[in-house]
């Protein structure tokens, strides 16, 4: 195994360590490191630490959209019929062990469909990188290859459940019999010792009233981390807006996670916003700690944001983050798709649908495209740039 920049700090959490933390669990299931220069970093305490970084700390990794489920609410529309470019993933791989990460999300897509799946787990963490997770709808997840993800090096798995009946599961996921799959695969799962092991809930008009019953049933079982965030109108979303909580159902569901979050103190019960990070990297002095690979190797700001800024195989991401990504985040084109998305509605209105059409690949390693992408949010223009660099034939859907 390559020597990692991260190793684990093993001291017990101390009530210094989470002075002004509101929940226990947000820090253990986060975990701590320390880099190759001494310097400790925890998500709960960023501040100190994310001025220094080289690279970005965590790094989400569309590898492929292809995936045996076609779900309504499919943010980038993932399906069986998706035939996009992926570049070769090996390389990519070398890139991403290179920048050393302490976090790598291998995003779809449908993992289990990836023949590489198990082989880049193991190769990234045999690069030294010391949490690689995934997402899965569960369907294909038999006893034999959860046991091959724990053996490869997998550290967080998370099951999209988006329902707490079955009827719940097939309005968003499509799948006869899904969901008693999923369910099956998320309690042979539960019987290994992962870092992190989680369910998700997309909530709708019709699943938002069964919120506390997923969360209590599923802390029940063991799962000891719960995550939720809006229903996203991009994507195929876009097509299931009827499907949308109101506002005052919002309301409810955020007062029921509080109460929630008072009933299960053995359980995170995590709540995660999308615009959040476009907010604060756009608007506020906040340094951004992440970014993405598509999946043709072209590094991405958000993957909210149809922006890409150059090609993973012909630049590190060191040299990407030399670039100064706080000034590439506030680009007047970034900055204009980011004040459309200050509300959940405004993803439905970006002016480059993202995932319907492609994104604009801006080559910010070639000084007049910079120059161009820093100074102008004029959309022919930047257009045109970007149809000269995807003359090879590359499509974002």
């Amino acid at each position: 195994m390559a020597e990692s920049r991260w190793r684990k700090y093993e001291l017990e959490v101390t009530p210094e360590m989470i002075e002004g933390v509101e929940r226990y669990n947000a820090v253990t299931t986060t975990g701590n490191f320390i880099d190759d220069r001494g310097r400790f970093w925890s998500q709960e305490r960023s501040d100190d630490y994310l001025p220094s970084l080289r690279t970005g700390l965590q790094i989400q990794w569309t590898y492929s959209k292809f995936c045996n489920f076609s779900c309504v609410q499919c943010f980038n529309g993932s399906s069986p019929t998706w035939r996009g470019t992926e570049a070769d993933p090996f390389p990519v791989a070398d890139r991403l062990i290179e920048a050393q990460p302490y976090n790598v999300c291998l995003c779809g897509g449908e993992p289990l469909t990836w023949k590489p799946f198990f082989q880049i787990i193991e190769k990234l963490r045999a690069g030294g990188i010391p949490l690689v997770s995934t997402v899965t709808n569960g369907y294909l997840c038999t006893p034999e290859k959860i046991k091959r993800m724990w053996d490869a090096g997998l550290t967080h798995l998370q099951f999209s459940l988006d329902g707490f009946t079955a009827e719940q599961f097939k309005e968003l996921r499509l799948k006869e019999d899904g969901f008693e799959k999923l369910v099956a695969a998320t309690k042979e799962a539960i019987k290994y010792d992962w870092p992190d092991l989680s369910v998700s809930f997309t909530p709708t008009k019709n699943n938002i009233g069964d919120w506390k019953n997923f969360c209590r049933y599923w802390a029940d079982v063991g799962i000891k981390h719960i995550r939720t965030q809006p229903f996203m109108p991009i994507g195929r979303g876009k097509g299931a807006l009827a499907l949308m909580p109101s506002d005052e159902d919002y309301q409810r569901f955020h007062m029921d996670t509080q109460d929630l979050m008072a009933e299960l103190p053995r359980s995170f019960i995590d709540w995660g916003d999308p615009l959040e990070h476009m907010w604060y990297y756009t608007r506020t002095a906040a340094t951004p700690w992440g970014l993405g690979v598509q999946t043709d190797g072209w590094y991405e700001l958000s993957c909210y944001i149809p922006v890409l800024v150059g090609n993973s195989l012909e630049h590190s991401i060191e040299e990407l983050w030399a670039k100064d990504f706080k000034r590439l985040w506030n680009a007047p084109v970034v900055r204009r798709f980011a004040d459309t998305m200050i509300e959940m509605a405004g993803m439905a209105k970006l002016e480059v649908s993202i995932y319907d059409e492609p994104s604009l690949h801006i080559d910010v390693f070639d000084d007049e495209q910079l120059e161009v992408f820093l100074t102008t949010d004029d959309l022919p223009t930047l257009r045109a740039i970007s149809e000269r660099n995807l003359k090879d034939g590359y499509r974002n859907h």
